[in-house]
């Protein structure tokens, strides 16, 4: 939320770690939601068809 004026070119050579763009770490949640439930449907297909 801080403006662009106050984050200096200086501070991403001690938070380089934290070079992540505000909007992928949404994206990366519903992406590994997605994966799981994905494999949670694929799991209880395959219990499904196995009986």
């Amino acid at each position: 939320m801080n403006p662009p004026t106050s984050t200096p070119t200086s501070s991403s050579s001690g938070a380089t770690q934290l070079a992540i763009p505000a909007w992928l770490i949404p994206l990366l949640v519903i992406a590994g939601f997605a994966l799981l439930m994905l494999a949670i449907w694929i799991f209880l297909r395959r219990a499904a068809s196995s009986q």
